[in-house]
């Protein structure tokens, strides 16, 4: 790279395949605020993102007092040095987001890499639709066994969620999720918390006294997301349900319920970990650490079996 910058470092890396990462690293000194360093900073990215690299990365310390990267605001800097700014962050944007929309070419043989190939997309998705429901666990017919009998000493009474609860979870949605089929965005959720705690709680109660869910909370967005190895074979995909955000809310405050219950009468093995508040998964390594370092201590040995499913389903 040819920069006027007196102190600079780029180095190439080559990442998978054809793709590669410029990476820079530069320096501009404290009392040098002239507008002709900014052109140079200019120059310098517009040179960067014409080298045809598939990433580009270019870090420093360009002394800019306070940027607020959300406004676009620097104290102490001329307008024509702001905008100068933005255009460089949104030139830079332009030319190194990658944009990928949909899934490629799949083989007929979702297993086979030397079938033919299909561009239709009609034909993708019945491919991924038939792989997913062939991998899907089917349960058998018949009477469903009876577990073990279990002493509850505290039986659960009926529950009637509170209007407080449902603003709680409400405010705690993540906006940059997906939403479901009712096109319910979690963030116009979140932004009217206050005003749809109310109807939603009456929604929630009702239906646990009527014992039915609306059908368009029945209802789900299934996505392919690819997971690892050749990006042409459906078996290589993995089926993610895009729900009812409304649903999912309803679901979380009644696993509360439930779990609140088994806690209660303790119906929770001591070897479950995860999924419970206070017993993470965390907690379980430091567990099972303890255990082995007491055996190897002890002289004993240690064999461990580590299991993981492929296509769970």
């Amino acid at each position: 790279m040819n920069t006027e910058f007196q102190e600079n470092l780029f180095i190439k890396i080559n990442l998978n395949q054809s793709d590669q990462l410029l990476l820079g690293l530069i320096y501009r000194t404290p009392s040098n605020r002239s507008q002709e360093y900014t052109k140079q900073l200019n120059t310098l990215t517009t040179e960067a993102c014409s080298k045809g690299y598939s990433h580009i990365l270019i870090m420093g310390d360009y002394n800019f007092p306070e940027i607020n990267w959300d406004s676009w605001n620097s104290p102490g800097e001329s307008t024509e040095t702001k905008k100068t700014l933005k255009a460089i962050w949104s030139y830079i944007k332009s030319k190194t987001k990658t944009k990928k929309e949909g899934i490629g070419d799949l083989h007929l043989d979702p297993e086979d890499t030397k079938s033919d190939k299909t561009e239709d997309n009609r034909k993708k998705a019945k491919l991924l639709v038939e792989y997913f429901s062939s991998i899907f666990t089917k349960e058998p017919d018949g009477v469903v066994p009876s577990p073990t009998p279990v002493l509850v000493t505290k039986v659960m009474s009926n529950q009637k969620i509170k209007e407080e609860v449902v603003l709680k979870h409400l405010n705690a949605l993540k906006i940059d999720k997906s939403p479901g089929m009712d096109k319910l965005h979690p963030r116009l959720l979140k932004e009217n918390a206050e005003s749809l705690a109310n109807p939603l709680c009456i929604i929630y109660n009702q239906s646990l006294e009527s014992k039915t869910v609306p059908n368009d909370w029945k209802n789900a967005m299934i996505r392919a997301i690819f997971k690892k190895g050749n990006k042409s074979l459906a078996k290589n995909y993995r089926p993610v349900s895009l729900t009812s955000v409304v649903c999912k809310i309803m679901e979380k405050i009644l696993s509360e319920f439930i779990i609140e219950h088994m806690k209660k009468n303790n119906l929770f093995s001591k070897k479950q970990y995860g999924f419970i508040a206070g017993r993470s998964t965390g907690l379980q390594l430091l567990e099972v650490i303890d255990k082995w370092t007491e055996a190897l201590d002890q002289g004993l040995d240690i064999d461990c079996i580590y299991t993981d499913f492929m296509k769970a389903s």
